[in-house]
């Protein structure tokens, strides 16, 4: 039975959509089931893993936050957007051990 992941790029090639993913608990590992789905390149656009909060502040997290209300609240939810790509309908992202997805 076909991965999650191969339903998920399937369906992205077909509706013509594109994917990003935000990750730091999972430390890159949902870049890597996706990406080696054959043909990943036509729907996925890339990636960052941020892992420490220092790098999260970099990336235009508040580092107040990240102390204050953590990474996985639905406060946080909008940090991800920060590192989406234009144009990109798709992103998941995994702040911890919570998934909190983001459609913008």
């Amino acid at each position: 039975m076909p991965g999650v992941e191969l339903k998920v790029m399937d369906k992205l090639k077909e509706k013509q959509h594109a994917i990003t993913t935000v990750e730091s608990c999972t430390g890159g590992r949902i870049a890597d089931l996706l990406t080696n789905v054959g043909g990943a390149a036509q729907v996925y656009w890339g990636s960052v893993v941020t892992y420490d909060g220092s790098l999260k502040s970099d990336w235009g997290v508040p580092a107040g936050s990240i102390k204050d209300i953590g990474t996985v609240t639905e406060q946080a939810r909008p940090y991800a957007s920060h590192v989406v790509v234009s144009g990109c309908l798709w992103v998941l992202s995994m702040l911890n051990v919570a998934v909190l997805p983001v459609f913008l």
